[in-house]
C-alpha cells in the first residue's frame, strides 16, 4: 500500500519518518542524512507538497515527512 500525503501518492514507499527542520538545514543535507545522497532531495519535495512549495525555502520548525522503503 503506498504512502499517501495529501493529494499526492509517493509510490514505492511503505512508511515515513518525521524530521523537524533546525536552523541551517537544507533539503540537500536532509536527503543526504536519510538517503545517503543530497541528489535525492526531490523525494522530500514530492512527499511534502504543503510544507515544501518551494524547495529552496524551508524553515526551522517545519515538519518534513521522509518516505522510507519497505
Amino acid at each position: 500500500m503506498p504512502v499517501v500525503f495529501g493529494p499526492r501518492i509517493v509510490p514505492g514507499y511503505q512508511s515515513y519518518l518525521e524530521h523537524i527542520v533546525v536552523s541551517g538545514e537544507t533539503l540537500w543535507g536532509i536527503a543526504a542524512k536519510y538517503y545517503g545522497s543530497g541528489n535525492l532531495y526531490h523525494r522530500l519535495v514530492a512527499a511534502n507538497p504543503g510544507t515544501i512549495p518551494n524547495p529552496n525555502v524551508i524553515h526551522p520548525g517545519d515538519l518534513i515527512r521522509v518516505p522510507q522503503g519497505a
